[in-house]
């Protein structure tokens, strides 16, 4: 896997034939073009190295020189840029192509050498704030981001055993809080003073106060939160600008800890700062995730592809797992949206996590599922097709 989308795009021109690299760097020309959506996702200095490139070389012709098209420095925004950038691919001759593509390739450089432990030596690599990572299989991604967080057995043995110990004692509270309830309920006036002083609840409530004095506070140290100072420094990163990490309180982390049907798993991820998205969980657990994601509180949070619609959450990074491979353009282009909204200050990544994304988001995609369907929707057909 590439590790920036710039990259992915070079990879595409790996035919021996000029023709048909010539013809595929058309295409995606024209493609974005008429999708001006993509640009968003096109890296500013990327686009201003090709620019600088161009008139250097002097490929322009006179109406798309620098001086002549940008008038006054108030036309110079990033908008402006992308656009430009757009108007002199057109400008490229098949004779140049070669060249071009040649100079840019021997400059790629990977802005990482690794991406995947990101519950480890890579974590430094998301920067600023949350990340999302879309995936169809939540459990696989959630059990390789705890087993390379590097966690001796042993402190997994004591945390599960502490949650296991937690468990049986909160199913014991919540009997005894059902049976204080009972008698609550029998008592049809509720009389207030009658109740403080009724002889079934008092011995009730104490057992119950009891147990919850026997709950155990669970916790994870630091070197195994990522992105926290002792994190960094045990895998080899003295220091890192903005590199983020959670915060999480301890009322949250007590919360989830005492929730019945969610794995352990899940519960020592969220130590660690990674959260999930699925409505195979528990929606209690759901709930609190969406609030920690909307105050920017999780490191990482792993969802289906079906949360990218309907949710206003701000990511800084994005990662596409392979798995979906058969994801569509629409619904490719809206989980890259998820990231940077509302901010321009940043540094932002979408990370593919399989190079084929990157034709999904470069070549025009006839026949899109979406699209069909909302005429159907329209034209009143029943039968819906879904992706």
């Amino acid at each position: 896997m590439s590790d920036d989308i710039f990259s992915q795009l070079f990879n595409l021109f790996n035919n021996d034939d000029g023709d048909v690299n010539w013809n595929l760097a058309s295409q995606i020309n024209n493609h974005i073009n008429n999708n001006y959506t993509i640009l968003k996702y096109l890296d500013i200095e990327e686009c201003s190295k090709f620019i600088l490139y161009f008139e250097k070389k002097k490929l322009n012709n006179d109406d798309f020189l620098l001086d002549n098209y940008f008038k006054n420095l108030n036309d110079l925004n990033i908008e402006n840029i992308k656009l430009y950038y757009l108007k002199i691919l057109k400008l490229i001759k098949k004779e140049d192509w070669e060249e071009i593509y040649n100079y840019f390739n021997s400059k790629k450089k990977k802005k990482f050498e690794s991406t995947i432990y990101l519950s480890s030596s890579d974590s430094y690599t998301l920067s600023n704030g949350p990340t999302l990572y879309l995936t169809d299989d939540i459990e696989k991604i959630g059990i390789f981001l705890l087993q390379t967080a590097n966690i001796p057995n042993n402190i997994l043995e004591k945390i599960d055993k502490i949650i296991e110990n937690n468990n049986i004692i909160n199913e014991k509270i919540n009997q005894l809080e059902k049976n204080y309830e009972d008698i609550v309920n029998k008592n049809e006036k509720r009389d207030i003073d009658k109740l403080s002083n009724n002889s079934e609840l008092k011995p009730l409530i104490q057992k119950i106060n009891n147990l919850k004095n026997g709950i155990e506070s669970i916790n994870l140290d630091d070197i195994y939160i990522p992105n926290t100072k002792d994190h960094l420094f045990k895998n080899g990163k003295k220091y890192i600008q903005n590199a983020f990490s959670s915060s999480i309180s301890e009322n949250i982390v007590e919360k989830i800890m005492l929730l019945e049907n969610i794995e352990n798993h899940w519960k020592i991820l969220l130590l660690m700062g990674i959260g999930v998205f699925s409505n195979n969980l528990n929606q209690i657990y759901l709930e609190i995730m969406k609030e920690l994601a909307k105050n920017k509180k999780l490191y990482i949070i792993i969802a289906s592809t079906d949360f990218i619609y309907g949710t206003n959450y701000q990511f800084d990074h994005c990662l596409i797992g392979k798995d979906l491979n058969n994801i569509t353009q629409e619904k490719l282009i809206q989980s890259m949206g998820r990231v940077g909204r509302n901010s321009i200050k940043d540094n932002y990544t979408v990370r593919l996590r399989d190079d084929n994304f990157i034709k999904k988001i470069f070549f025009k995609e006839d026949n899109k599922i979406e699209v069909i369907n909302m005429q159907k929707l329209f034209n009143g057909l029943d039968r819906i097709e879904i992706n």
